[in-house]
């Protein structure tokens, strides 16, 4: 789950669609913002802010209500009413106290990240019986896992109910896949345990979705940036891939892949899953601007066509191969994951350890390893060893500026085969592991 939201200024709650919504002050209704710091979670600490002090979006209007602590409540009825917040501490969950007669979603950006949907569920009246919508934002990617939990209607069904469509289902799994994160989705069953014909349909359409476009999702890791609310990016056996959320199938430019980046490589092929249609792309400094050759056909056997032709993956192949400090298999008790660096280290991050002895340890295929690390004054020596036997006793420590994706081992005498890497750490400083490049017979190794 969340840990922080860095820097917290801005709020914005938008009433994105069905449900009548009312935002009551103080402690009839509130945004609730615990502190960040581990010291402050523990004590509960909260802050408040009242519904009265947001400036009103759109067609939002404070109304007098006598439940509410101050006598009024921000009234929001039409999709893109809405209250703005501004100068927020930092925090790390948001607790919304509302009021709502159906079920609908709101619309809640911090600072300008993407924007995420939260449930709304009915409270039965706009004044007096009040609900928490609470939500978990993750405002970059994460050094470590998380889940987030939602649903695709009440928690608990209710007859005549609406339903969040596919598209909407795949967005924010995709936001979350690319920060790092999981998704758990509630799928609201009557009480003998069936569902609705509808909710069965976006099942379907969500699982055929899945079905064409999974190598972005299942055992995926992040790249390093998640994206924006157009594009989530991800990577998996050695290609990245750039899900695209809102296309029309014309030419676009994702900024992120440019030339020049620290992760990316010299782009090759472009291939949009789910077709045979030829993509054409040109890749500077400036992005990699992809160009379809034909029009972008819907994918096939989906009913919910906003998902079935704006949803969309790019797999990219690049000559930047590597195995990065936490892809699957890697095993690093004692070691800390850090992670938005901006320090020009592969994917944008780093396992670290300030505790000699600390262990990092994968398996891998090939006959040649070279060990990606960063040198930095004050750095400590790291030991490398290969099925047991220790191959070299590497020093990261140098005079001078910090040098980013340094090779720090190189290891070509490898037989054919399996092999078990174990990187040390042997004292007088941090260290920090970065990324491996592994070749067999003249041919980068593409993880499996």
């Amino acid at each position: 789950m969340l840990r922080y939201l860095r820097q917290l200024a801005l709020l914005t709650v938008l009433l994105a669609g069905y449900a009548v919504f009312t935002l009551a002050q103080g402690n009839g209704n509130e945004l609730l913002f615990p502190l960040k710091d581990k010291e402050s979670r523990n004590k509960a600490d909260r802050h408040t802010f009242e519904a009265e002090a947001a400036n009103l979006i759109g067609g939002a209007s404070k109304v007098f209500d006598s439940s509410a602590s101050c006598g009024f409540t921000a009234r929001l009825d039409e999709p893109g009413d809405g209250i703005r917040f501004s100068n927020l501490p930092d925090a790390g969950k948001l607790a919304i106290r509302y009021a709502s007669v159906e079920v609908g979603t709101i619309s809640v950006a911090v600072n300008g990240q993407p924007i995420r949907k939260v449930n709304v569920h009915s409270s039965g009246d706009l004044t007096s019986s009040f609900l928490y919508a609470i939500t978990d934002i993750e405002p970059e990617i994460t050094a470590y896992p998380f889940q987030t939990e939602t649903s695709i209607a009440d928690w608990h069904y209710r007859t005549g109910q609406k339903y969040m469509e596919a598209k909407k289902v795949i967005e924010l799994l995709m936001q979350n896949v690319s920060r790092n994160g999981t998704m758990l989705l509630n799928i609201t069953q009557k009480g003998r345990g069936d569902l609705d014909p509808e909710v069965i349909r976006i099942c379907k359409d969500v699982g055929a979705w899945l079905k064409m476009n999974g190598e972005a999702v299942y055992g995926s890791r992040p790249f390093e940036v998640f994206g924006n609310d157009t594009v989530c990016y991800t990577r998996n056996h050695g290609y990245v891939y750039a899900t695209l959320l809102d296309w029309n199938g014309s030419p676009i430019s994702l900024g992120s892949l440019r030339t020049g980046s620290s992760t990316l490589g010299k782009v090759s092929k472009v291939e949009l899953l789910g077709s045979n249609l030829v993509i054409d792309f040109v890749q500077d400094e400036k992005g990699l601007t992809i160009t379809p050759v034909g029009l972008v056909r819907s994918l096939s056997g989906i009913d919910d066509q906003s998902l079935a032709s704006k949803c969309r993956v790019l797999r990219i192949t690049h000559n930047k191969d590597w195995i990065n400090d936490d892809d699957p298999g890697v095993i690093a008790p004692g070691w800390l994951r850090k992670c938005n660096l901006g320090s020009g280290d592969y994917n944008n991050d780093l396992t670290t350890s300030n505790s000699p002895g600390d262990v990092w340890t994968c398996s891998f295929s090939g006959t040649k390893n070279s060990v990606i690390a960063p040198k930095e004054p004050g750095a400590g020596k790291i030991e490398v060893q290969i099925d047991d036997k220790t191959r070299v006793i590497a020093d990261l420590s140098i005079t001078g500026t910090r040098q980013a994706q340094e090779v720090v081992c190189e290891i070509s005498d490898l037989t054919t085969g399996r092999h078990t890497i174990r990187i040390i750490n042997r004292g007088l400083g941090p260290v920090s592991v970065d990324a491996m490049i592994v070749k067999e017979e003249n041919k980068e190794y593409r993880s499996e």
